[in-house]
């Protein structure tokens, strides 16, 4: 990014008003005076303790001077000395810290603390580039939540009347796109300064948009995942229970295992045929995080980096990691290139950081098989077809509600439905549930036994065409994207337009 350049002075205007019975001149502050006497005066109660400069310290009442203007024609030294000072602490500066969070995560956090210290949002000013592009000031939605909550944060400049102003930018550092705040002001304001940064990241620890929710891997403007109408679990028990032992236990159980000393630190592969419910898996994966209060990142297969993705896990950890379709996020390269997300993986967890990483992948033969070993996947998962038992929870699950017959034969439902993965199994439902609406004139009143059973029969020669079919670029049936379709839709997982960042290059020590 262009660093944009910084142009406009602080100005202050004074008044005055005259005491007729003392006939003297009483100095009456501004506006914009008292407004920023209440700025200083609540990040000095913030930081707790008097303000300091490297000369000059002020202790109550009284200035302390270095000791070098002690002894025989020190006042005099010391006279000159603070005029000088005087002059350089009217001189502007501008002071900088990058915040290891999203950059709206960021601006809504400024916001936040402008609102508490200055009881207003500031005014936004325009900026001019380098070669004298205008930059005008936004209030930027941003989501906040899976329902359409948005929150207008600011972008650009934005100024302190009394004061000074703010920039709010973005940049790229190690961690991915990250916050970057600015401040210009006098010198003398280094102190209150440095307590506005503190009380930014304070806000940003405590009240971050993004930290324990369930979110894409954007790494702009992260999207909000609708974890409200899931639905059910729709698999055999032995499944179940390996989810329950090697994913869940570990967010459920997180404060007890901590004090037990064991490792959070998990990575778990998915596998299975398209359509047997691993994005499902993912979705029930996600409340748990939640409730938890673990950050959940899904990695979109085909729209979102997992490397950015475990980026924003160390930002926000603790976090799970969802990355959808292993095999197509290394499609092309070599064998080796999922060893070499799971060392990055390691990386994280290296720095003390809680991660769960979960893959699924619809060709587990294509991972090599030098980190299927414990300590790189530590637990892999097949999700096959269904037994019995899970057929009727998904049925139950699915069908228009009190649709069905209480009379249902699962039995002989599971025996027309054998092999099927829940794609199959919802599509047979809906074939169903419309066979009914045709005999009652558009109305869904009752799903017999026979109808479901008709359905299941109806969809068997197409479930052999696939399982006979060759297999495409990885490309998935259309079938088999019925059931994954109805997981996206329930987790809302819309794209987002990138936001208007211009991102800097990585920086090398020091900020600019």
């Amino acid at each position: 990014m262009t660093k944009k350049k910084r142009k406009g002075k602080r100005r202050e205007g004074k008044a005055g008003m005259v005491d007729a019975n003392a006939a003297n001149v009483v100095p009456v502050k501004s506006a914009e005076e008292e407004a920023r006497d209440r700025f200083r005066a609540g990040l000095a109660s913030l930081m707790g303790s008097a303000m300091n400069d490297d000369s000059v310290t002020c202790a109550g009442t009284r200035f302390v001077l270095p000791a070098q203007f002690a002894g025989e024609g020190g006042l005099g030294r010391a006279q000159d000395f603070l005029r000088d000072y005087e002059k350089q602490q009217g001189e502007e500066f501008e002071f900088s810290r990058t915040f290891p969070y999203r950059p709206y995560d960021g601006a809504a956090a400024f916001d936040r603390a402008v609102r508490l210290m200055f009881g207003s949002a500031g005014l936004g000013r325009v900026t001019y580039g380098m070669f004298g592009q205008k930059y005008l000031p936004e209030l930027v939605s941003v989501a906040v939540g899976p329902h359409g909550e948005t929150l207008q944060v600011p972008w650009g400049r934005v100024q302190i009347p009394g004061w000074g102003y703010f920039d709010l930018e973005a940049d790229r550092t190690e961690d991915g796109i990250v916050f970057d705040l600015h401040v210009t002001a006098p010198r003398r304001y280094r102190a209150e300064a440095e307590a506005f940064f503190d009380l930014v990241r304070h806000e940003l620890d405590e009240r971050s948009i993004y930290r324990g929710k369930a979110i894409n891997a954007d790494d702009h403007r992260p999207s909000f995942l609708d974890l409200d109408h899931l639905p059910p679990a729709v698999y055999t028990q032995d499944v179940m229970g390996a989810l329950e032992r090697n994913v869940w236990a570990v967010l459920r159980y997180d404060e007890e295992l901590r004090e037990q000393g064991v490792s959070l630190k998990r990575a778990v592969l998915l596998g299975g045929p398209y359509g047997v419910g691993k994005s499902l898996a993912g979705a029930l994966t996600a409340r748990e995080a939640v409730a938890a209060g673990w950050t959940y990142i899904l990695v979109r297969s085909g729209k979102d980096n997992a490397k950015e993705a475990l980026n924003t896990a160390r930002i926000y950890a603790p976090a799970v990691v969802f990355i959808e379709d292993l095999d197509l996020e290394t499609a092309g390269q070599d064998r080796k290139a999922v060893a070499a997300l799971l060392d990055q993986m390691d990386s994280v967890s290296t720095k003390g950081l809680e991660v769960l990483s979960i893959f699924t992948t619809n060709f587990p033969d294509k991972i090599d098989r030098g980190v299927l070993r414990p300590g790189r996947i530590d637990a892999y998962i097949e999700i096959g077809a269904l037994d019995a038992e899970a057929f009727e929870r998904l049925v139950r699950g699915v069908a228009p509600g009190g649709a069905l017959d209480a009379n249902i034969d699962w039995a002989q439902v599971a025996g027309a439905m054998e092999g099927y993965f829940p794609s199959f199994v919802v599509e047979a439902v809906s074939r169903a549930a419309r066979d009914s609406a045709v005999r009652n004139n558009g109305k869904v009143i009752s799903i017999s036994t026979g109808d479901l059973v008709n359905a299941a029969n109806d969809l068997r020669p197409q479930f052999n065409l696939m399982n006979t079919a060759p297999e495409g670029e990885h490309s998935q049936p259309t079938l088999g994207r019925v059931f994954t379709g109805i997981v996206e839709d329930a987790l809302g997982r819309t794209s987002v337009a990138r936001s208007r960042f211009e991102v800097a290059a990585p920086k090398n020590g020091a900020h600019r």
